[in-house]
């Protein structure tokens, strides 16, 4: 049994000799596949970084849509670290993206529940918290009014169903009903 052992393992050295310059090398469809993937994900990450062009704009003349139809119950304040507005809507609600943008983040925490970031042109970033689940993930690009999660109560911070929804310009806190008519 030894013997044979040995002279298979002679016989496989034998035929897996090659020489390198005759190899061929041909894409496949799994790799044409994975080569688009990844070529779309660095366009993404770029449109998201390049927005250097963008820097300045009157927040003021840009149409926001409304996340979310429902009754303001916590507003922005600053003074008691609350960076949002508070909404309360039917359940099962359609959470929408309030601009065009990326989807920068779609996680979950312990203390929040399902979150989702989308950064915008003209560094905006808008952020839905406490949701019953999202219907994008990162990397995703999305249009205004799109729906990207469903209302909800995760989170140990929450106190019943609603949207927390942050809106951020230049790394600043921005109070989401000085641009949004809830």
């Amino acid at each position: 049994m030894l013997g044979r052992q040995v002279n298979n393992f002679e016989s496989i050295q034998d035929t897996s000799s090659f020489k390198h310059e005759k190899l061929e090398f041909s894409r496949s469809k799994h790799d044409s596949i994975l080569r688009k993937q990844i070529e779309k994900e660095e366009k993404q990450s770029l449109s998201v970084l390049n927005n250097s062009k963008q820097k300045n704009v009157s927040l003021k003349n840009l149409h926001f849509f409304l996340p979310i139809k429902g009754i303001v119950t916590n507003g922005f304040n600053i003074e008691n670290g609350h960076l949002a507005t508070d909404i309360v809507a039917q359940p099962n609600e359609p959470v929408l993206a309030t601009l065009e943008g990326t989807v920068t983040l779609a996680t979950w925490s312990l203390s929040e529940g399902y979150i989702i970031m989308v950064q915008h042109n003209y560094n905006i970033i808008s952020i839905y918290k406490h949701n019953e689940s999202l219907l994008k993930k990162q990397g995703d690009h999305v249009t205004a009014g799109e729906p990207i999660a469903i209302i909800g109560n995760t989170g140990e911070l929450t106190t019943g169903p609603h949207l927390h929804f942050e809106l951020w310009y230049n790394g600043s806190a921005l109070n989401p009903e000085d641009y949004i008519a809830f």
